[in-house]
């Protein structure tokens, strides 16, 4: 006789009963051994994490001009971070429009789709250190686009270097300061 047959004969359990306890136990183990993780990933937040707002005055756009206005917001997922941009940029004279650019990416380098953007199609992003992030865009599956991340000591300032190669060669040093500090 099996410890399964024992256990229904002594308990009167049957075999269903057995299985949901034993799934329910499983779950209880896996929720409990869980907790240490969740409680050291939110005891440091990324230092990346917040919402940014660009110091057009400290940033430089080749070719311009630069946007009127643009907000960067970054939060955490699972390994990875939801990054989207918000600008306000001019188009002929003193006409200007919503720009709004996003994706979710994990810091394995896999690709990710972006929504929003005019030339890329994809991105991948990298944890370099606690205060570099490498992000490569892609459009067709070639890599048209790259950009460090890197924060200031103190976390209060973001900056993104780009140069790309679109229908148009790029770059810019775009700088951004600390609008909300993650909690």
């Amino acid at each position: 006789m099996g410890a399964d047959a024992v256990l229904a004969e002594v308990s009167g359990a049957t075999p269903t009963f057995r299985r949901i306890t034993r799934a329910v136990a499983v779950s209880a183990l896996a929720g409990v051994l869980s907790i240490p993780v969740l409680v050291h990933a939110q005891g440091k937040p990324d230092a990346f994490v917040g919402t940014w707002k660009l110091d057009v005055d400290n940033s430089v756009f080749d070719p311009g001009p630069p946007p009127i206005s643009r907000t960067m917001t970054i939060v955490p997922v699972d390994n990875g971070i939801i990054h989207r941009i918000d600008s306000m940029v001019p188009l002929s004279g003193m006409t200007k429009t919503a720009v709004n650019f996003s994706y979710t990416a994990k810091f394995d380098g896999t690709d990710a789709p972006v929504m929003g953007s005019s030339n890329l199609e994809t991105v991948s992003i990298k944890r370099i250190d606690a205060r570099t992030i490498e992000r490569t865009g892609k459009t067709r599956g070639m890599v048209i686009e790259t950009c460090t991340m890197k924060l200031s000591p103190d976390g209060k300032r973001l900056t993104m270097a780009i140069k790309g190669s679109g229908d148009v060669a790029y770059s810019s040093t775009q700088v951004f300061d600390r609008q909300a500090v993650p909690k």
